[in-house]
């Protein structure tokens, strides 16, 4: 699953004319994941109720990450 986003979000970057890196999505979208998803099993664990929605939290990260990406720049032809 990880690594179908990756590529689709690399694909979308892309097509933004962004500059993009497979694998930096990879570790971000990796990490993004992981670290919901301790914190997600540590609340189950201590309380009992599933608390799916911190999830969300991850999508807004991921918005944030893609608005940083830089934009190629074109390149200046020699005449």
């Amino acid at each position: 699953m990880l690594l179908l986003l990756s590529f689709i979000l690399n694909k979308i970057a892309s097509m933004r004319n962004k500059r993009t890196d497979y694998m930096n999505w990879f570790k971000i979208i990796s990490y993004s994941f992981v670290i919901p998803t301790v914190l997600f099993t540590v609340i189950k664990l201590i309380t009992g109720n599933e608390l799916w929605f911190i999830y969300i939290f991850v999508f807004i990260f991921l918005i944030y990450y893609d608005k940083k990406l830089p934009v190629f720049k074109k390149k200046q032809t020699i005449k």
